[in-house]
C-alpha cells in the first residue's frame, strides 16, 4: 500500500533540503521610501542569512536559540529581518538568552 504525498508536503521537503529565499522591505521609513529591499535566505543546512548591513557587519544582530534540522537547539546570530521571517513562518525561537 503506497501513500501519496500532497503538493504541500513535497514543498516542505523541497524547502527543507534546498532552502528558501524571501525578499523583504526595509523596516526603516526612508529606506522603504526609496524601495530598499533585503534578501533573507534559509539554507538546507539550517542556517539563515540576510543581505542587510546589520547582518553583514554584525551590528544590530542578536543571538537566538532555534531548532536545527536534526532537532537540536542551537545558537544563531540573526537580524530583525530574519526574526520577522521566523515569526511569519511560525518557526519557534528564543530571544534574550
Amino acid at each position: 500500500m503506497s501513500e501519496t504525498l500532497s503538493l504541500a508536503d513535497v514543498k516542505k521537503v523541497w524547502d527543507k533540503v534546498f532552502g528558501k529565499e524571501y525578499t523583504i522591505e526595509s523596516f526603516d521609513y526612508l529606506r522603504k521610501k526609496h524601495g530598499i529591499r533585503y534578501t533573507v535566505e534559509y539554507k538546507g543546512d539550517g542556517s539563515w542569512t540576510c543581505s542587510c548591513q546589520s547582518f553583514l557587519f554584525k551590528s544590530g544582530t542578536i543571538d537566538i536559540r532555534i531548532e536545527d534540522s536534526l532537532g537540536e537547539r542551537i545558537l544563531r546570530d540573526t537580524c530583525k529581518h530574519i526574526r520577522f521571517i521566523l515569526a511569519c513562518e511560525k518557526i519557534a525561537f528564543e530571544e534574550n538568552i
